[in-house]
C-alpha cells in the first residue's frame, strides 16, 4: 500500500470519532456520576454541544451531510434506500450516488493523508491518499471493502476482518448481542489504533456503530419499571462505558498537535409507535390498487392479516432463521409472490405513495415517475396540500396530533440533487412515532405499537473537541453536522469551497486563535459525478435484510 510513515510539512492533525448515535441526554447525568471518565475529561478541557442533523435524522443523510458539508438537495443522499431510475424498485444507497465531494477528498488533493474507517454510505472505498475501510452498507461477503486491496490482506494477516455483531442481526435482545457489541467496540478500536501506530496520517475518521444498536434494541429496559435482567436495563451504559474506555485508548496515544473530535450523527430517544404511511394513503385515496383477481385476494388476505409483520412474528416464535429468509423483500422472494405490494398498485390512478424512514411521502410525478400523473405545478401543489392538510389530523392512541413538524422538501432541501428528495417529509411529534421503509405494506394497520425495537433517533447529537486554539469548558450552541466538513478544512488552514452549506463552527475556538488563523474561502463548487456500477440482487437483499435487523427498515 502506499507508504505514508514519512512526516508531512504541517504539524496538526485532526482525529474524528463517531459515536454513532450519542446522546447527552444520557452522556451527561453518566458523567456526572462518574461513569464516563474520558468523555468527563473531554467536558472539561474542550467545547461541548448539542450538533443538529439533518432533517429527518437518518444515518446515511446525516453522515453524507458531515462528510461533504452540503445538505442532501447536494449530495443527493435522503435514506437507506434510494429508487432506481425508470421504476418503482428500491436499493440500497452506496458511495457511487454521492454527488458532492467529501472532505478526504479535498485533503488528498491538497497533500494530506487521510484515514477513513467504518464510515457509513463509503462502500465501495474510493481512491485517496491514504487508506479507507467501508462501513455500513458494505455486504459482509465482499473483500472489496478497503483502498488501497492490499490493506485487507494487511489486516486479516493481523487477525483482523470485517466484523459486523452477528446478533445484532436477529430480531431478539440477548446477552450475546450486548457481548458481541462490547467484542466489536474493541475490535474496531484494535484496527484503528494499529493504523494510527502504522501509518502517519493528517486526518483520520473512524466511526463505532454500536452505540447507535445497543439502544435501537435497549432502550424500554432503561425503564425503572421494565421486568427485563439487571443485564437488559444496563445494556446502554455498559456499551457506553466500553466505548468510553476505548476512546481513552485513542485519546492516549495523540499528541499536543492533533485535534480530537467526538460527534454522532443524530441522538436517541424512545420509540413508541409504527407508522405505514402506504395504508393511510390508500385509505385516503391517494394511492389505488389495480382490479385483477391476484391483487383482489392478496388484498383480502392483507385485510385479514395476512401480512410480513405476522409471518416473521411467527417465524419468530418458530425460530425459523432459514425459513425467515425467504420473506426477504429482493426480487422473486416470496413476500412478492404472497403479500400485497408495490406489484400491487395500479400507478395510473396512484397520486402518492411512500418508502422511507421518520415520514416521508412522494407524489406520482409525470416525467419523474415511470407511471407518473400528477403534472407539474398547480395540480403537484393542491394534491401536496391535499396530503398534507390529511397528515396534521392524524392522531395517536392519546387523540394528540402525531405530526410534529412538516416539510414540502424545498423548504430544508436546495441543489442539483433536489428532484431525488422525497416531495413532503414530516417528522411525529418528540419523533416517538416512525414511518418504515423497504416494505410497501408491512402491516394493515396505519400506526401500531412498536416491536422489536425501543429506541430511534433524534435530532440532537454531540460535538466535543479539544485541542490547540480550542477553548476550555466552554458550551456551545448552534452548531450543525453539516458545519464539520468546513471546520475540518479551517483547522487545516485550507480554503472552504464557496458550495458547502456548512460554516466554521467559530464559537469553538480562542478568539486569540482566530485572530491570527483567519479562514480562507475560494470559489469552488463541491459536486461530482455519479460513478458506474451497483449491488448486484443478492447483495441488495443482504444489505435490505440488515438494515431492516438493525431497526431501520420495517
Amino acid at each position: 500500500m502506499t507508504d505514508m510513515r514519512g512526516k508531512g510539512t504541517a504539524s496538526r492533525k485532526v482525529v474524528v470519532i463517531g459515536l454513532d448515535g450519542a446522546t447527552f441526554d444520557l452522556i451527561s447525568p453518566w458523567v456526572d456520576e462518574g461513569k464516563l471518565p474520558a468523555l468527563g475529561h473531554l467536558l472539561e478541557e474542550g467545547v461541548s454541544g448539542e450538533l443538529r442533523t439533518i432533517i429527518p435524522p437518518l444515518t446515511p443523510a446525516a453522515w453524507s451531510s458531515f462528510a461533504t458539508g452540503c445538505n442532501p438537495g447536494k449530495h443527493g443522499m435522503f435514506d437507506h434506500l434510494y429508487r432506481k431510475e425508470g421504476s418503482y424498485r428500491f436499493s440500497p444507497v452506496s458511495s457511487r450516488l454521492r454527488r458532492a465531494r467529501a472532505i478526504w477528498t479535498f485533503l488528498s488533493e491538497a497533500g494530506k493523508r487521510v484515514g477513513v474507517m467504518n464510515l457509513p454510505t463509503t462502500y465501495p472505498p474510493e481512491r485517496v491518499r491514504g487508506i479507507m475501510i467501508s462501513g455500513m452498507y458494505t455486504p459482509v461477503s465482499e473483500e472489496s471493502f478497503t483502498y488501497p486491496p492490499s490493506l485487507y490482506e494487511e489486516l486479516k494477516r493481523e487477525g483482523w476482518g470485517y466484523i459486523h455483531p452477528g446478533s445484532a442481526y436477529s430480531k431478539n435482545v440477548s446477552l450475546e448481542l450486548i457481548e458481541d457489541l462490547h467484542r466489536c467496540l474493541q475490535n474496531r478500536v484494535d484496527i484503528l489504533l494499529y493504523l494510527l501506530q502504522r501509518y502517519d496520517f493528517d486526518l483520520f475518521v473512524a466511526v463505532l456503530n454500536d452505540t447507535d444498536v445497543v439502544q435501537h434494541r435497549f432502550w424500554e429496559f432503561m425503564d425503572p419499571a421494565s421486568r427485563g435482567p439487571a443485564e437488559f436495563r444496563e445494556a446502554i451504559l455498559g456499551v457506553y462505558q466500553e466505548a468510553d474506555r476505548q476512546l481513552a485508548r485513542v485519546m492516549q496515544t495523540l499528541d499536543g498537535d492533533t485535534t480530537l473530535i467526538v460527534i454522532s450523527d443524530h441522538g436517541m430517544g424512545p420509540l413508541h409507535y409504527y407508522l405505514h404511511l402506504n395504508n393511510w394513503l390508500l385509505r385516503e385515496g391517494f394511492l389505488k390498487l389495480k382490479g385483477n383477481s391476484l391483487t383482489r385476494l392478496r388484498y383480502f388476505l392483507f385485510q385479514h392479516h395476512f401480512t410480513p409483520k405476522n409471518l416473521l412474528h411467527l417465524l419468530s416464535t418458530l425460530r425459523g432463521k432459514s425459513t425467515a429468509k425467504a420473506i426477504r423483500v429482493g426480487k422473486g422472494g416470496l413476500a412478492r409472490r404472497l403479500f400485497l405490494s408495490f406489484e400491487d398498485i395500479d400507478w395510473l390512478h396512484t397520486k402518492a405513495y411512500s418508502m422511507g424512514n421518520v415520514g416521508q411521502i412522494c407524489i406520482n410525478l409525470k416525467g419523474r415517475e415511470p407511471q407518473g400523473i400528477v403534472e407539474r405545478g398547480p395540480e403537484y401543489e393542491r394534491v401536496r396540500e391535499e396530503i398534507i392538510e390529511g397528515l396534521y389530523r392524524l392522531v395517536e392512541e392519546d387523540g394528540s396530533r402525531l405530526v410534529g413538524e412538516l416539510f414540502r422538501r424545498e423548504e430544508i432541501y436546495w441543489g442539483e440533487c433536489l428532484e431525488r428528495a422525497p416531495d413532503i417529509v414530516f417528522m411525529p411529534r418528540h419523533l416517538e412515532a416512525t414511518a418504515f421503509g423497504s416494505y410497501e405494506f408491512w402491516s394493515n394497520t396505519i400506526l401500531e405499537r412498536a416491536e422489536w425495537f425501543s429506541g430511534n433517533h433524534r435530532m440532537n447529537g454531540i460535538l466535543l473537541m479539544k485541542g490547540e486554539g480550542i477553548e476550555k469548558g466552554k458550551k456551545i450552541e448552534g452548531a450543525k453536522i453539516m458545519d464539520l466538513a468546513p471546520t475540518i478544512l479551517y483547522l487545516f488552514g485550507l480554503p472552504i469551497p464557496s458550495g458547502m452549506d456548512g460554516r466554521i463552527v467559530e464559537e469553538a475556538f480562542e478568539k486569540g486563535y482566530l485572530a491570527s488563523h483567519l479562514p480562507r474561502y475560494r470559489e469552488e463548487e463541491v459536486t461530482q459525478e455519479e460513478r458506474e456500477g451497483g449491488y448486484t440482487t443478492e447483495e441488495e437483499e443482504e444489505i435490505a435484510e440488515r438494515l431492516r435487523s438493525l431497526g431501520y427498515l420495517s
